[in-house]
């Protein structure tokens, strides 16, 4: 006959592996990077053989959900939003954890942007409703936002080509974290301004 799959130790422990990989890649583990997948594959490995061992009897074909399901879905999204809420505090320490942390604010400040810009013109004799956007306004933006772009790029491409160059790449985050300051000064002033 067979189990069900939510009864499964095998897939829950392969889950919580997964989520484990998943939090080593966004440079939430303590374990250094370069031997992440080795611990996790030794330790699932060891963990797989004894399971093989309690397991009495194969699971089912798909079908159904379980009685519980609705209410693990939003057991997981909770878990899931305080452990995120946690990791987000953390200080990006490594070269690559600092470019995402700055790709991340890059990404908030264009959603910001593009809002703004997808809002109408102004014009001067106030055909456009409001809110409408301010044409210099929208050309700024797009140079800063040139620039911030411009600046992520060198600085990704300083960490992969000069990992060694610690100067060149503190140099070259700052560079990318100025121009993102400067289109976020642009985004601030955009708050409730229209036109």
């Amino acid at each position: 006959m067979g189990k069900d799959w939510w009864k499964s130790k095998t897939i829950w422990a392969n889950a919580i592996a997964l989520i484990s990989t998943l939090f080593g890649l966004l440079g939430y583990a303590e374990i250094p990077p370069d031997q992440q997948a080795a611990v996790v594959a030794g330790v699932m490995t060891i963990v797989n053989i004894a399971l093989r061992f309690v397991t009495s009897e194969p699971i089912k074909k798909p079908g159904g959900a379980p009685p519980a399901l609705p209410a693990l879905i939003l057991g997981l999204i909770f878990a899931s939003s305080v452990a995120l809420g946690g990791c987000a505090s953390r200080v990006a320490e490594t070269p690559a954890q600092k470019i995402y942390a700055l790709q991340a604010d890059y990404a908030a400040m264009l959603e910001a942007a593009l809002a703004y810009e997808s809002l109408p013109r102004c014009v001067e004799d106030n055909s456009v409703p409001s809110p409408c956007s301010d044409s210099a306004i929208v050309e700024g933006i797009r140079k800063a936002d040139i620039v911030a772009y411009e600046a992520i790029g060198t600085a990704r491409e300083t960490i992969r080509a000069s990992p060694a160059d610690i100067q060149g790449i503190d140099l070259a985050l700052l560079s990318a974290r100025q121009a993102i300051d400067g289109l976020a000064r642009i985004i601030a002033t955009l708050n409730g301004r229209t036109g």
